[in-house]
């Protein structure tokens, strides 16, 4: 995936800028060793128009992030100790930085009981699915209506 000025498609253009100018955050923050707050990883930042996946219904409102913040946060920061650029740390991200509109308060509980900042047992990044949290328990994305 190219991270060029070169995407004739704005929404992906812009979710690209976005996600290549919080990867190069993390890395500046890591590298003076600071620390980073996950709020980076949630609107504004990465404007909500750029991230949505999905629904779980037509009155869904809330937005929860498919894999945890601090979860992504904490794999950044690792991905950068292993030498990783900041353009890749940027791709990773747009495979893992979603959101989706869930209803509120009741799959928010669902979701928050058991995964709020983990994702299930033996899900990973390599070969793991951005929605296995909701899938884990009884929730399915459906197309934006």
């Amino acid at each position: 995936m190219s991270y060029s000025h070169s995407n004739p498609h704005p929404v992906n253009e812009g979710r690209k800028r976005r996600l290549y100018r919080l990867a190069q955050l993390i890395h500046d923050l890591w590298e003076e060793g600071a620390s980073l707050d996950t709020r980076f990883f949630k609107h504004p930042y990465i404007h909500n128009s750029y991230a949505i996946k999905g629904q779980t219904s037509d009155i869904a409102s809330y937005h929860e992030h498919l894999v945890p913040c601090v979860y992504l946060r904490d794999e950044c920061t690792e991905r950068f100790r292993q030498g990783w650029t900041v353009e890749r740390v940027a791709e990773f991200l747009d495979k893992y930085l979603w959101i989706a509109k869930i209803e509120k308060p009741a799959q928010v509980a669902l979701v928050n009981e058991k995964y709020k900042t983990s994702m299930p047992d033996g899900w990973n990044f390599e070969s793991g699915d951005v929605c296995a949290r909701l899938t884990a328990v009884g929730l399915a994305l459906q197309k934006m209506t």
